[in-house]
């Protein structure tokens, strides 16, 4: 299984498509009749799919499958809107992924290589305040091997005196492009850069074009050249075709045979990246929106998890003890707390106020501040259980303009209009959110582009609109033109008719800008002009009332909605008609590290008995030891083993990527990595 990848060359498996290797379990097992030795091995194959991986939806999200669906230690709950996780502090993915990474200038770390996809959008955020540096390279990292199809594919991003350089090559010639921003992306603050390309062009953005200025005469003409570059792909290939691990922060090259970099030995580049590292912290590395959790690499040499500037600002600021319900978030110069969806204050420890909207409800809001024209982001928590309905609004002074969030036939909506001949929209089709439980939702738009994300994103939970050749990109937002719940409008002396009027839902924590929103009276952001058939709270309509659930099973209000259901660590039989302990230990074992999961009777959970050096309610804490200093033969041994390890996992999806990372890395220093953190160390 080591290095298989149908998709590498293109044009074979999915001709003119996107690729994805799929890897199948068959239930015929393999084996091998040695006369007195016998072996039986589990069956596996890799088959190509012709879909970009990332986006394909086709199975149902669930914590039921393997690998596990949360990383690192978080807890698995299965809901309406697909697996979601609850993390441990400091690992703020979508999947409890790891999303920062500190760098020295001559470190690295390794991760799988980037999928193949027709049209592919890579995000990166970075602090330094050195102007030079490689942020990541994909590409070849080895000297070819004779008589073998050579795959000279690579893409690569830099700062060269503090301007961006982006490198692509399809294996049929490079193209290069570079930015040269207004700002200084080496001042010790937080930038961002999207990377965008497709069969024929490559586009490079400097955070999203913010900050840019606007002709008044006409809106659609804009001189985004200081933020942004597009250019065609060179030669005749269509897709960037990789296999190598993601390089992130630095290189690590061994010198081919010749004596040279593998670059040159694969290929007569013209244009190369930079040998010089990273100095300085990169976050929320993104690809097709999916994480990558920086935390856990293959390999990596000089470059911690985190980012310990960040982190070593917010606590000599003293901001981590002061954000109780939040996240500190620093660069180089400033620190600041972020308080999670329902909390607030200076210090997040305030829980915010919900209200319920009945028939005919709005809040009507006056604000104190000027919303950018450009930029917008709209951030609360929902809970509803009807089809239909507005969530919030602004608008222009006479309406012409406008961007509204709602739910349209149980799913989340955004459309806009910044005086165009159409208006624009965004969905998140694969997601029904009108399932009475609490949702957090975030909108951000930049010009006529715009993402939304669903309880912290992240495949299905995530989408986003691009495109913005031709478009109007100002919203001049009309301060009292910002409503909750629906449109009012007056249509005679103390009458007024709501339009997709948010019936029987709840709001809470609605946020313009970063800046909360009061649900009543007034606050320094905002003041509660009108407020109509609003409830304070949430309140269900006491389903369970008047109900009768057959022992053993509980009535469960859910909120506007009752079921029968098991009592908590138990779970239906067969037939629906009784209740059976719930074994907390399958399909998948909650215990980390290795630990053994033991399944508590009578509905009282699991306990799990951890290795050595390993503890905690799931032995996700690990102690302080020794290395365990091992002979060569003692290696040698490890090392037949991992096979064995390795062969048993290909049922649970473990990739070829990790695979020959292991391999890699076992000649200097063993490990089994598999996203386990390490456990075995030989110097």
């Amino acid at each position: 299984m080591v290095g298989i990848d149908e998709c590498l060359v293109e044009n074979i498996n999915c001709e003119g498509s996107s690729c994805t290797n799929v890897l199948e379990i068959y239930p015929q097992p393999i084996f091998v009749n040695a006369n007195r030795t016998s072996f039986v091995g589990v069956n596996v194959g890799v088959r190509p799919k012709c879909t970009c991986g990332p986006r394909d939806f086709d199975e149902t999200e669930t914590c039921r499958k393997m690998p596990p669906h949360c990383l690192n230690g978080g807890r698995c709950t299965d809901s309406p809107v697909g697996a979601l996780c609850t993390c441990p502090r400091g690992y703020t993915g979508p999947r409890c992924e790891m999303p920062s990474r500190t760098f020295h200038g001559d470190g690295w770390a390794w991760y799988p290589p980037l999928q193949v996809c027709s049209e592919s959008h890579l995000s990166i955020e970075f602090m330094t305040r050195t102007p030079s540096g490689l942020l990541f390279f994909n590409g070849p990292m080895g000297e070819p091997i004779e008589g073998e199809y050579k795959i000279t594919d690579f893409i690569s991003l830099e700062l060269q005196r503090g301007n961006p350089r982006l490198l692509i090559d399809f294996g049929s010639g490079t193209a290069e492009l570079t930015v040269h921003p207004i700002g200084d992306l080496h001042d010790g603050e937080w930038h961002r850069i999207d990377i965008f390309w497709s069969k024929e062009t490559a586009r490079i953005l400097v955070d999203n074009c913010a900050g840019i200025r606007f002709n008044d005469d006409d809106l659609m003409r804009v001189d985004r050249s200081r933020c942004e570059n597009i250019t065609q792909i060179v030669g005749f290939n269509e897709f960037l075709n990789l296999n190598s691990p993601l390089q992130v922060g630095g290189l690590y090259q061994k010198l081919s045979s010749a004596g040279i970099s593998p670059l040159l030995a694969n290929a007569n580049y013209f244009n190369l990246p930079t040998k010089t590292g990273f100095n300085g912290c990169i976050r929320n590395l993104i690809h097709n929106s999916v994480m990558y959790d920086l935390g856990s690499p293959g390999s990596y040499s000089n470059s911690e998890p985190g980012c310990q500037v960040s982190e070593e600002l917010c606590k000599s600021n003293s901001v981590n003890s002061r954000c109780s319900n939040g996240e500190c978030v620093a660069s180089f110069n400033s620190a600041r707390c972020i308080c999670e969806p329902g909390w607030g204050g200076p210090n997040c420890d305030r829980e915010t106020m919900s209200k319920m909207f009945q028939t005919n409800s709005y809040i009507k809001y006056a604000i104190s501040f000027d919303p950018d024209p450009y930029r917008n982001e709209i951030q609360l928590q929902f809970r509803t259980r009807q089809k239909n309905g507005e969530l919030f609004r602004v608008a222009s002074k006479h309406y012409r303009e406008y961007w509204i969030l709602e739910i349209k036939d149980k799913k989340l909506r955004f459309r806009f209009n910044l005086n165009n001949l159409e208006e624009r929209e965004l969905l998140l089709p694969f997601v029904s959110v009108s399932d009475g439980q609490w949702h957090n939702v975030k909108v951000q738009r930049y010009g006529s582009t715009a993402a939304i994300s669903l309880d912290g994103g992240g495949g299905r939970r995530f989408n986003e609109i691009t495109e913005y050749e031709g478009l109007h990109q100002l919203l001049l937002v009309d301060k009292q033109n910002v409503m909750a719940g629906g449109f009012a409008q007056i249509v005679g002396p103390s009458q007024y008719i709501v339009d997709f009027d948010y019936v029987e839902g709840c709001m809470a924590d609605i946020r313009l800008d970063g800046r909360q929103l009061p649900m009543e009276n007034g606050s320094e952001n905002a003041f509660v002009v009108e407020a109509r058939n609003i409830i304070t709270g949430c309140p269900s309509n006491n389903p369970c009332e008047g109900i009768h659930c057959n022992h053993p099973f509980e009535c469960i209000d859910l909120w506007n909605l009752h079921e029968c259901r098991c009592p908590l660590g138990f779970r239906a039989t067969g037939d629906g008609k009784n209740c059976t302990d719930l074994n907390e230990c399958y399909p998948i074992n909650p215990c980390l590290n290795g630990g053994t999961c033991m399944n508590l009777p009578d509905g009282r959970g699991f306990h799990c008995t951890c290795l050595p050096h390993f503890s905690g309610q799931y032995c996700n804490a690990q102690r302080v030891g020794k290395e365990l200093q091992l002979s060569n033969s003692a290696l040698i041994i490890i090392l037949i083993l991992s096979f064995n390890f390795i062969s048993t996992f290909q049922y649970f999806h473990i990739n070829s990527f990790d695979l020959r990372i292991s391999i890699a890395v076992s000649v200097r220093r063993f490990f089994i990595s598999f996203n386990f953190p390490h456990f075995l160390s030989v110097s």
